[in-house]
């Protein structure tokens, strides 16, 4: 009499070779998660960067409060909570432990630390390499009235 089917051993080593293949595989899938989750953030910030600078060609002063930009994305996520300071914006993320900052409206460009503001927290857990904020010297400036970059 022949018998179809499998025996416990093969498929023990099909689950063994499956696991393997899936802890090799999930870190490198949570950073692109981790990574798309930040480039929303930087999306929101771009939009609040717009809507400063459209209040400085209005001959307005930039505000701290997020609720009076009114060209915002929702800025309720899941992901990242903001706070505008009066320079730039920070977007803190919920679930790990660093911080997206764009230090100024002027210039633009993104830097990376731990939520703490020391160090570089979670920021090596995105595929995209932002700089350190310890290490990316832009220079703060107030209000409307200073000079662009």
């Amino acid at each position: 009499m022949r018998r179809c089917g499998f025996t416990l051993t093969e498929l023990l080593v099909v689950v063994v070779m499956l696991g393997v293949i899936s802890a090799i595989i999930q870190p490198k899938f949570q950073k692109v998660i981790d990574t798309y989750k930040a480039l929303e953030a930087e999306h929101v910030m771009l939009s609040v960067r717009t809507e400063q600078t459209a209040r400085c060609t209005l001959d307005r002063d930039y505000t701290n409060v997020l609720e009076e930009l009114v060209s915002v994305p929702a800025h309720d996520s899941h992901n990242f909570s903001y706070r505008l300071t009066s320079t730039g914006i920070i977007a803190a993320n919920l679930a790990k432990d660093y911080e997206l900052v764009m230090k100024s409206y002027q210039h633009g460009g993104f830097c990376c630390r731990g939520k703490n503001g020391k160090g570089a927290g979670d920021c090596g857990d995105l595929i995209k390499n932002y700089p350190l904020c310890s290490e990316y010297n832009v220079v703060d400036q107030t209000g409307c009235d200073a000079p662009e970059d």
